[in-house]
């Protein structure tokens, strides 16, 4: 079962993920990489190899997302509000979800602006596939 702590880990790392990816504006070199890491240590954020990893393959997926969302309004906050859709979809659904409730998300992320073609949503979906292993990852340790 996954802790409270593990899960704030979990939501912490991920919300810090999308930030930077917006900041950096979907580019960024492994030194800017290593400040990231520095700076979610600082705040207690515990990062094995395996953490480092799956939240590095996680931020690709967003860049990948940040940029076929560049001709959507509001782009600069657009990462970080699917970043938070996908929180809260992955705490409510504890890491399990069905394709249901995989199109309800859709439309709740369509609700708040995004306009998500076919390309878009795939794009999406590896950010939440992404953003599950980081969950998977945060709550195995059961810290």
């Amino acid at each position: 079962m996954a802790t409270k702590k593990a899960v704030n880990q979990f939501e912490e790392l991920f919300k810090m993920a999308g930030k930077f990816v917006e900041q950096q504006k979907g580019a960024w070199d492994h030194n800017t990489w290593l400040e990231f890491v520095t700076d979610a240590q600082k705040k207690g954020l515990e990062l094995n190899e395996e953490m480092k990893n799956t939240v590095g393959t996680a931020m690709d997926a967003m860049k990948t997302c940040y940029e076929s969302l560049t001709a959507t309004k509001g782009i600069e906050n657009a990462v970080s509000d699917i970043s938070d859709h996908i929180i809260k979809f992955i705490k409510k659904n504890k890491g399990v979800w069905d394709h249901a409730e995989w199109e309800a998300l859709l439309k709740d992320m369509q609700k708040m602006g995004l306009e998500l073609n076919e390309e878009t949503m795939s794009y999406v979906g590896n950010v939440l596939e992404t953003a599950k292993g980081l969950y998977s990852t945060a709550t195995a340790s059961g810290k």
